[in-house]
C-alpha cells in the first residue's frame, strides 16, 4: 500500500490552510502606576503563520497617555502620544479551524512617546516647545477568538505588561515625568486571513 506524505508534516498549514492574516485591534491598558489612569490603543498587524497554531505578526500602533492628574507629569506636559512597532507571537491550543479558539500571546515593542511642555524647557541654550524619547514594551496574554467565517476571526484578549522610557529626552533634558510601569488591559480585534 502506498504512503501518502504531507510536505512540510502534519503541522505545517497546507495549501488549504491560511497562511496570512491582517489584524485590527483596539484596546485600554489600565496602569499600576500611580501617575497615569491608562492608555487607549489601536493597532494594524501583518502575520505570517509558521504551524498550525503558531502565528508571528509584525504590529504598529499607538495610543494616548492619560496622566494622572496632581502629578508632576500631568502639570508639565500636554497630550502625550505613543507610537508602537514591535512583534507578537500567537499560539492557539485548538485545531486552527475550530469555532472556538483560544490562544496566549507574548509581543515586544519599540515605543516612541512624543508630547507639548505646558510651559516653555531650556535646553542648551535653545527654547523647548515639545519632546519626545524612545522606550519599550514587553507583555503577555491569554483570549478567545471566534471564527464565524472561514477567513474571518473575531477575538478579545487579557494582556499584562510593562513598559519603560529612556532617561533622556530627544533635547537632552533628563526624563523626570514619564516612570516605567507596569499595567493590565484588554484588547479587541478582528483578524482576515486568507
Amino acid at each position: 500500500m502506498a504512503r501518502h506524505l504531507t510536505r512540510g508534516g502534519s503541522d505545517s498549514p497546507s495549501l488549504e490552510d491560511d497562511h496570512y492574516f491582517l489584524n485590527l485591534s483596539g484596546g485600554y491598558l489600565r496602569s499600576l502606576n500611580k501617575k497615569y489612569n491608562g492608555m487607549a490603543e489601536g493597532a494594524l498587524g501583518v502575520g505570517i503563520a509558521l504551524s498550525k497554531r503558531d502565528v508571528a505578526s509584525v504590529i504598529v500602533g499607538g495610543g494616548a497617555l492619560d496622566l494622572k492628574g496632581g502629578t508632576r507629569a500631568a502639570d508639565e506636559a500636554h497630550s502625550p502620544t505613543l507610537l508602537k512597532l514591535g512583534f507578537a507571537w500567537n499560539h492557539t491550543f485548538t485545531h486552527h479551524r475550530a469555532f472556538l479558539q483560544p490562544y496566549t500571546t507574548v509581543g515586544v515593542n519599540g515605543v516612541w512617546v512624543n508630547w507639548d511642555y505646558r510651559a516653555d524647557k531650556v535646553s542648551g541654550g535653545d527654547t523647548v516647545e515639545g519632546d519626545d524619547m524612545a522606550g519599550v514594551e514587553i507583555y503577555g496574554g491569554a483570549g478567545l477568538a471566534l471564527r464565524p467565517a472561514q477567513h474571518v476571526r473575531i477575538y478579545g484578549e487579557f494582556i499584562a505588561g510593562t513598559m519603560g522610557f529612556t532617561e533622556t529626552t530627544s533635547s537632552e533634558l533628563r526624563n523626570n515625568l514619564f516612570e516605567a510601569f507596569t499595567y493590565v488591559g484588554i484588547r479587541v480585534g478582528l483578524k482576515f486571513a486568507w
